[in-house]
């Protein structure tokens, strides 16, 4: 780069100084903040206060068919065309599984949390699906095979799914 002779350089000392400011300034307040724990929220740990071990089987008709893996007792039936949410996250987890080369037979928990929200658990991955958060009818789709009558998905979700 030529430049003539009175001509300020590009960067200049000037910009250059105040970019390395702004990020010694950037990394200053980032180590503050993890170290001090300044603008973390915390929310409550919830407790299961419902929960089920449930075993999803595909049928040669193209059903599936869920089980209590504790009971050995058949809790619904989804014949082909229904349960639509129900397969999708199924197929989501069992994905999961298969990609560890882990077997689709093992038992997922389904849980209902002491704040009211529903969660279906791997036991095998980890995975976790909060169902709230695909809204009333869906949520109602796992929470019925819990077996227990009348659940509400948690007003707080309701409601923030209103605004969307």
């Amino acid at each position: 780069m030529n430049h003539q002779a009175g001509e300020p350089p590009f960067p200049s000392r000037r910009a250059i100084l105040s970019a390395m400011a702004l990020i010694g300034f950037t990394l200053l307040a980032v180590t503050t903040s993890r170290l001090t724990a300044v603008g973390v929220t915390e929310l409550p740990t919830a407790v299961p206060t419902i929960s089920r071990a449930l075993v999803f089987e595909d049928m040669q008709d193209g059903s599936v068919l869920v089980s209590d893996s504790v009971e050995q007792v058949v809790i619904d039936r989804f014949n082909p065309g229904d349960g639509g949410f129900v397969r999708g996250v199924l197929r989501s987890l069992n994905r999961g599984r298969k990609l560890r080369g882990v077997t689709v037979e093992h038992a997922y928990d389904l849980v209902r949390w002491d704040d009211g929200r529903l969660s279906l658990l791997d036991p095998v991955t980890g995975a976790r699906v909060d169902l709230e958060a695909f809204g009333p009818t869906n949520f109602e789709s796992f929470a019925r095979l819990l077996g227990t009558t009348s659940l509400e998905m948690p007003l707080d979700s309701q409601v923030s799914l209103r605004h969307l």
